[in-house]
């Protein structure tokens, strides 16, 4: 999931995304969940969101468990061609990925993505 921390709809699903990865485990079975921000740095001022330190503080705030990788070099925004946030990949068991949504996530919208992921099979409806 990449986000930021001045997103809106990024601040709206954290708690779903927070329960989705307490419910399912908390990295320990088969899902794994990960957030991705972009924070500015001296030598990339350019960057999606606010310092290091500020984006950890907005985590501890927020009460975010669930690990999130620092793309301090913008290396993984560039490679995955995030254009807007919220962006979430699903990655199969193989490391494929199996999809991707723009936009905020409901919980009904996690779970189903979750389960299509997980068994293989997209869902029929649109």
């Amino acid at each position: 999931n990449f986000w930021a921390t001045w997103c809106g709809p990024c601040q709206r699903e954290i708690p779903d995304i927070e329960k989705l990865y307490r419910d399912r485990g908390e990295n320990e079975g088969d899902l794994v969940v990960l957030g991705v921000a972009n924070p500015k740095t001296d030598s990339r001022p350019n960057n999606s969101d606010v310092s290091e330190a500020d984006v950890k503080a907005f985590i501890d705030e927020q009460g975010i468990t669930y690990p999130v990788l620092m793309d301090t070099t913008g290396e993984m925004f560039s490679g995955y061609r995030i254009r807007s946030f919220p962006t979430t990949f699903m990655i199969d068991k193989d490391g494929k990925i199996f999809g991707y949504i723009s936009g905020m996530l409901t919980p009904d919208m996690m779970d189903s993505i979750v389960e299509q992921t997980m068994s293989g099979v997209r869902s029929s409806a649109a």
